[in-house]
């Protein structure tokens, strides 16, 4: 996984290419919208309109100084991606995301108690009168 940085002062924009994104990354994060087309058939010499559904890619926006959630490794081939990293001055920094471990042992406490270094007795805070 990746987290994605947008280290310039613009937002930051890139498309996750269908051919690239969904298929390295084995699930399709496109959006499929049914559109009509008009079909020419040569041998009838007539035009009929058929619908057909498309695969239209997600953009992802990144504001100035934002980062992106962790996304698929996949994200490094995009052109868009690749553009940034090579721009001068950069314009987007890819930091590696590793997933936190769940721990079943108990979390560790610690106690911290504040002395006073001449008398040795717990130091008392005190209350601002209003």
């Amino acid at each position: 996984m990746v987290i994605i940085k947008n280290v310039s002062k613009q937002q930051f924009i890139f498309t996750l290419v269908h051919d690239i994104y969904c298929i390295g990354a084995g699930k399709c994060e496109c959006e499929t919208k049914e559109v009509q087309t008009t079909v020419h058939d040569p041998k009838t010499g007539k035009r009929g309109i058929k619908v057909v559904e498309k695969k239209i890619p997600k953009a992802v926006y990144i504001r100035p100084g934002f980062t992106t959630k962790p996304i698929n490794n996949v994200v490094r081939n995009l052109p868009d991606i690749q553009g940034g990293l090579n721009a001068k001055p950069k314009r987007i920094k890819l930091f590696d995301y590793e997933e936190p471990t769940v721990s079943t042992s108990e979390p560790k406490t610690s106690t911290r108690t504040v002395t006073n270094t001449q008398t040795k007795k717990p130091i008392k805070r005190r209350r601002k009168k209003k």
